[in-house]
């Protein structure tokens, strides 16, 4: 069994018939917003959503806890991820941020796009703690085919998403490049610097060289909170 929904897996484990795998991923699970739209071209307002998020509730709803939670927007099991500086859940911070944004005190409101049960019922508990903050995140649920559509060609606000690689370069070069817009680059973020640090990485040969140039991208694009990390997967098959 592939992908086994998380609340079947406390029923195969007593199943002595089912054996049960886990193990560390390399899926990093986002809120996904679109920066070319309001408020998210706000970098206080991102980084205010994501402060406002407890993400162990997420994992606990969605997940029935089986993942861990994600501050970097990076995969934590690859050469030069890194966390450092990432905001946790604090919602006194995430109003903080949210003064600095200059929409303090404004109701903002927007729609997220969800494509399964686990994907919906991480946006449910993320709607409730962006109240805190005076955004009203209505949920629409779609077909796989039309989110991924919709998504990709950036005609979306929020979306509950998430991306794997099997290298840290073609993870970055996937989701952050200015060339991977209209696909995979669902935050459509088009950033000189971040595109010179993966094309200076991709020619590195050098281990560690190429480990402190996407260290140093990794907390850059953290620091702005491009992404919303949620959780990063435990790959489960049984």
């Amino acid at each position: 069994i592939i992908e086994p929904d998380a609340n079947d897996i406390a029923r195969m484990e007593e199943n002595e018939k089912i054996s049960v795998i886990k193990e560390g991923g390399t899926r990093v699970n986002f809120l996904t917003v679109n920066t070319e739209k309001a408020p998210f071209d706000n970098i206080y307002a991102r980084k205010a959503i994501n402060a406002a998020i407890d993400k162990e509730a997420v994992i606990a709803v969605a997940l029935n806890g089986e993942g861990r939670a994600a501050l970097s927007e990076t995969p934590m099991v690859f050469e030069g991820a890194s966390d450092k500086g990432c905001d946790g859940y604090d919602p006194q911070l995430a109003k903080s941020y949210m003064e600095q944004s200059g929409l303090d005190g404004q109701t903002i409101a927007f729609t997220c796009y969800v494509f399964n049960d686990t994907a919906r019922r991480a946006a449910e508990v993320i709607q409730a703690s962006l109240l805190e903050l005076n955004m009203e995140m209505s949920i629409e649920s779609l077909d796989y085919a039309t989110y991924l559509t919709q998504v990709f060609a950036g005609d979306y606000e929020m979306a509950v998403s998430g991306f794997t690689a099997g290298t840290m370069y073609n993870y970055l070069y996937g989701i952050f490049h200015s060339e991977s817009i209209n696909a995979a680059n669902m935050a459509r973020v088009n950033d000189p610097y971040i595109d010179s640090m993966i094309d200076l990485g991709k020619t590195q040969t050098d281990i560690d060289d190429r480990s402190a140039t996407f260290e140093a991208l990794t907390d850059y694009i953290n620091s702005r909170s491009i992404y919303i990390p949620l959780y990063q997967s435990t790959v489960i098959r049984a």
